[in-house]
């Protein structure tokens, strides 16, 4: 049995006995939290149609929500974090406390803002270097009118969206590091980086091993066991990592 099915079958015995009701009780929580921030990015478009404001007044209010929105993004964003946790679990049950976890005392709650925004400005530079070449061709397309403009802009979209994601994978054990390890934010990220060299293949292959539940899913209604099982294989795939890693490493000792 290849390590692909045998990670996909320890994911689906995980989500029978920890409670599939449970996980999607979980992204319930977040979905909630997005709504909420659709919500109130919704309302600029409310008020501005409603009121018939002047161009200063529309431009002040935009400003002033889509603020409201980034701010709120970042005070949420620890609730995913939360989620993680709850998949990476090794317990009997999913605890639904560990979705709010880091709102739960202020030490958590600013460590886990700090690991986001760490994660972001690491993705920073990357993501404007793979999407250079859409920038540059949506520029070249406004003073030359490139042929086959949206189909070249489509593809270039995807090929640096899929590069990005696998640049992303030398963080992919992170978020396992800094739920479940008393390390820094800065020594998760290196931490992350030593071991997940030569096993970002790895990831990408069992990704790929879900091609088949993922096209289910034009349907929908499989996004409510797909997208538990999809996270909670992740989560296996990455314990797996860290502890194959740690492994090896006590190995070289000898």
């Amino acid at each position: 049995m290849s390590a692909e099915k045998i990670v996909r079958t320890q994911a689906r015995s995980t989500l029978k006995e920890n409670g599939l009701v449970k996980a999607l009780i979980g992204l319930g929580m977040l979905a909630t939290f997005y709504m909420i921030i659709e919500g109130v990015a919704f309302t600029e478009t409310y008020i501005v149609n409603v009121f018939k404001l002047s161009d200063t007044l529309e431009f002040i209010v935009s400003v002033g929500i889509r603020s409201i929105t980034t701010l709120l993004v970042i005070l949420l964003c620890p609730a995913v974090l939360g989620y993680l946790k709850m998949m990476y679990t090794d317990k009997k049950e999913y605890e639904m406390s560990d979705v709010v976890y880091y709102f739960s005392k202020f030490r958590l709650y600013s460590r886990s803002v700090a690991f986001i925004f760490s994660y972001i400005l690491r993705m920073f530079l990357p993501a404007l270097l793979f999407f250079l070449p859409v920038f540059i061709l949506i520029g070249l397309n406004f003073y030359t009118k490139v042929p086959a403009f949206e189909v070249l802009l489509w593809i270039l979209c995807i090929l640096s969206t899929v590069g990005l994601v696998v640049y992303s994978l030398k963080y992919f054990v992170s978020i396992k590091l800094f739920c479940d390890e008393d390390l820094s934010v800065k020594e998760c990220f290196k931490t992350s980086k030593e071991m997940m060299d030569g096993n970002s293949k790895n990831v990408i292959r069992l990704f790929l091993s879900f091609t088949p539940w993922i096209l289910l899913c034009i349907t929908v209604l499989p996004l409510l066991y797909v997208v538990p099982y999809i996270t909670q294989a992740m989560c296996i795939s990455g314990k797996w990592i860290i502890e194959l890693s740690r492994n090896d490493n006590e190995n070289e000792l000898f």
